[in-house]
This record gives structure tokens, sequence and C-alpha cells, in this order.
């Protein structure tokens, strides 16, 4: 970057913050719902250079008087951006807070599945936990992350500012993904990750990773290129080599772990032998790898309750 002819800095990252711009780009038929920037509380003393404490953003159902939900409570982390109607409006939010706080597997299931993008939701928690980025919602913190709500379409997040991440600041490779186990602030979000459904877009999500940008030929390529070329523009930058032992060590730790969800496709009714039958409507049970996310019968897709993370 040159100002004035004179050279600033050495390498500059430039990034767009999620706005009203961001919706129009990336939901273009769907621009006009509503935006959530999530982030801290924090709060500070008079003068305004003591920080006296911070709460990370939830979507704990916290109320007041008659069990009405405390707007202001989440005004502070839930903050409304690109705001087209009010910025008191918080109805589709608490819709939000009421599914993912409902009953188990009913009427939990069937809310949250209407509302979110739940293999969205997944993918883009699972970049976060991929690279280490700690400081990011639905891991250690309640930040850095946007939730926009289409008016016609399913909740889903934006991340935004990674930068805690590989071998800069980001968790060990071996940090725990396994979703009852690792770190992760806000207990809906751990709900949310561990309900069978949801839990299996997850490791669809680590097992398409593995195989994609985590794999050898692609990162190694990618970040070489790109030291190569700020090398071969005299920039003072330092080879790839510590974010690529990471990654092999994360990627390493991924296999270790889907080791241990895989399982074949198959139909266990009737001992899994075939039968025939007289009536109209029967139910089928099985097992399904995690790479199965719908199951179609004579070509339409059918309704598909998992009791578990193999068993449907």
């Amino acid at each position: 970057l040159f100002v004035n002819g004179l050279r600033r800095g050495l390498v500059f990252e430039d990034a767009q913050q999620p706005s009203a711009d961001i919706v129009k780009e990336w939901f273009a038929d769907d621009h006009d719902g509503v935006l959530h920037k999530i982030d801290d509380w924090f709060e500070f003393d008079a003068s305004g250079d003591s920080q006296l404490f911070n709460v990370d953003a939830t979507l704990q159902n916290f109320t007041t008087t008659g069990g009405a939900k405390k707007l202001a409570r989440y005004r502070w982390n839930w903050r409304r951006r690109a705001v087209k109607d009010s910025a008191n409006n918080y109805s589709d939010l608490f819709a939000l807070v009421d599914a993912v706080n409902a009953p188990q597997p009913e009427p939990y299931a069937s809310q949250v599945q209407r509302l979110v993008d739940c293999e969205e939701w997944a993918r883009v928690t699972a970049i976060e936990h991929l690279v280490g980025n700690w400081d990011s919602y639905g891991y250690n913190r309640g930040k850095n992350m946007y939730a926009y709500k289409p008016q016609n379409g399913p909740w889903a997040l934006l991340a935004f500012d990674i930068d805690f991440v590989l071998d800069n600041g980001g968790d060990a490779p071996t940090t725990e993904l396994r979703p009852a186990a690792m770190p992760i602030n806000d207990p809906t979000m751990r709900m949310f990750l561990s309900f069978p459904v949801i839990q299996r877009a997850w490791w669809r999500a680590l097992q398409d990773a593995v195989n994609g940008p985590l794999a050898p030929a692609n990162a190694s390529a990618m970040m070489n290129a790109k030291y190569q070329g700020l090398a071969a523009a005299g920039l003072p930058v330092t080879d790839p080599s510590g974010p690529l032992s990471y990654i092999a060590s994360r990627r390493s730790y991924i296999q270790s772990l889907l080791a241990n969800v895989t399982s074949g496709f198959s139909i266990t009714s009737n001992g899994g032998n075939d039968f025939s039958t007289n009536r109209n409507y029967i139910s089928l049970s099985g097992v399904a790898p995690i790479a199965v996310s719908t199951i179609t019968i004579n070509g339409v897709v059918v309704p598909v309750t998992w009791s578990n993370l193999s068993n449907w």
C-alpha cells in the first residue's frame, strides 16, 4: 500500500466487516432480515480505564418479571446491526432462544431445524475449532461472530476476526473436538452440536476438512505459493513450516477421532433381511455413515430421526 508515494507497512490484509453490504452480497434474494453482532459485554469503572468484568454471549434464556425475555440482557451480547426497523426488535432472536432451549428430542429437533441452518452452523463452528481460534463464539468466548436471520430462511453464522490460529496463539493441535467434551463457552451451543443430527453435520465438516483443505497437497501448495510470492517481492517473511506442522498434527488427531465414528450403511428392520408387507405405512430403521445427510426411498427424500450418531 502506497500513500502519497510512501510505502506503508509490509503486508496489508483487507477484511470486510459483516454489514448491510455483506448481507446483500451473500443473501441477495433475502437481504431484509436481521443481523446481530455476537460480542462480549464489557463493563468499565467510572473512569473508563479499568475493566470491571466481561460476559460472553450465549443463547441461554434470560428472563425478567413474569418470565418475559430480558431485552437489556441480550442487547449487550447480540447487538442489532444494519437496522431497518427498530433496534429494540429482538423477536427473531427470542424465537431462536426458545428453540435452542426447548426439551429434547422434541420439540427441540423440529424447532431448531426449522429456524437454524444446522449444517452451516456446524461447519462455521468447526472451522474455528479446526484452526484453534478459541477467541470466538461456539468456542471459549462469545464474540467474533455475526448471526443473520433472513426473512424467509434459517439463521446463518458469519465468522469474523479470526487471528488466534494455528501456531499463532491457537489452541494445541490435539485440543478436544468431540462436542460433549470440547471447550465451548455457551451451554446451548454444546447441546446444539451434541444433538445427533447436528453432531453428524459436525463430523461431516471435520471429515471434509481432512480430505480437503487440511490434506498436505492442498495446504502446502497454497501456503508455499504465497510464501514464495511474498519472498520474491523482497518481503522479510517466514516460511510456513510452523503452521503446516500444526495442520499436519491437527489432521492426524482428527483422523484418530473419525476412526471411532465410522459405520457402514444398512437397513436393520427385520434383522436386515428382505421382507414384504400389506401395510400402507411402515417404519424402517438402520445405521448410516456420517457422510449421509439425507436418505431417499424410490427417489424421494424421507424424514429421518437419528437416535444417536449412527442409528436412524
